[in-house]
């Protein structure tokens, strides 16, 4: 995948976030004794995806791990599953 229209889809993706989703994201989570407290900044977690978060996360995963395939060998992930994720979360240009 191209990584710049990864980051742009991440980051046009918060206003599917916002609203109804959200809500009830921040009710499901406002009981949680490890949250409490957090407010705002809790919502805006839930609520927002910058560009910024995922261009930083990208970064760190390439220099711990050389890619996120890396990653996910490092978690047990078999070529098998890698395959199947692949499948999964992409389109191909030929369907």
């Amino acid at each position: 995948m191209d990584r710049k229209q990864v980051i742009l889809d991440y980051a046009a993706s918060e206003g599917n976030l916002r609203g109804e989703w959200s809500e009830a994201m921040m009710a499901a989570v406002s009981d949680h004794p490890g949250l409490a407290g957090i407010g705002e900044e809790l919502r805006e977690i839930i609520s927002a995806s910058p560009a910024a978060v995922l261009a930083t996360t990208l970064d760190l995963i390439d220099e711990m791990y050389g890619s996120a395939t890396g990653l996910l060998q490092a978690h047990a992930f078999s070529d098998a599953d890698i395959e199947r994720l692949r499948d999964v979360l992409t389109i191909s240009s030929t369907r």
